[in-house]
């Protein structure tokens, strides 16, 4: 879990270098996003649920954001995103399940009509999962001193790379709405453990799969961006 703060924090350094970029002339734009990511661990959630933990989904809610500076049609910056946690009840506890990563960025646009561009992104950076398992019990104090119970956590994580395409509408007044689909693959992804332990049995639960994400944002109008190859995108009002 360290990881992924470390580079969701990497992450929006980077996009305050894109922001950077921005000033110096070249444009630049920021954007909220919304959507579903696909989590791989598909024989984790079978033995949860045959513990008694309940049922967890193969895809969950993310939401963050980012922001990149435009060097004509190529563009540098930064990513992060945060899964909403999945809460599941079966007969002998409950589970919470979450994470979050960030993402350094490099795309190219093009302008396909005059208020939309395509965009082509790569993306590599790292990230983590935390799973907490909790079973109710009636303890006393002087029980808990002798005997700690409660809660356990796992985390798991490692590096990610992601491509993804993009397109976006100009909406004027410097704002603008897209959609980005894409793929994130895991590099390195650790197992998972107990408190930094490794747990020699344990399924594989990670980051991996198809996303399908909504932006709103906002960013230096496109005929400003594009004017120095004579391509012009949409038109800021």
């Amino acid at each position: 879990m360290r990881r992924s703060v470390v580079t969701l924090l990497l992450s929006f350094s980077l996009a305050g270098i894109g922001e950077l970029v921005a000033q110096s002339g070249h444009g630049g734009m920021g954007y909220c996003a919304i959507g579903v990511q696909q989590v791989v661990g598909e024989r984790f959630r079978q033995q949860l649920r045959e513990a008694g933990y309940g049922e967890l989904r193969p895809q969950m809610w993310s939401i963050g954001g980012g922001g990149a500076g435009w060097i004509g049609r190529v563009l540098v910056g930064g990513e992060g995103y945060w899964l909403l946690e999945q809460t599941a009840m079966g007969s002998r506890g409950h589970v919470r399940f979450g994470g979050s990563w960030g993402m350094a960025t490099v795309g190219y646009g093009v302008p396909v009509w005059k208020h939309a561009r395509v965009l082509l992104l790569g993306a590599i950076g790292g990230g983590g999962l935390v799973i907490r398992l909790w079973q109710p019990r009636e303890l006393s104090f002087g029980s808990l001193l002798q005997e700690p119970t409660g809660s356990t956590t796992l985390t798991t994580g490692g590096w990610l790379a992601q491509v993804s395409l993009g397109i976006d509408a100009w909406l004027g007044h410097g704002w603008f709405l897209g959609v980005r689909v894409g793929y994130l693959q895991p590099l390195g992804w650790g197992g998972l453990a107990l408190e930094d332990q490794a747990l020699a049995d344990a399924p594989q639960l990670k980051l991996q799969g198809i996303s399908v994400r909504f932006t709103l944002g906002g960013g230096t109008p496109w005929e400003r961006i594009y004017a120095r190859d004579g391509q012009h995108g949409g038109r800021g009002s």
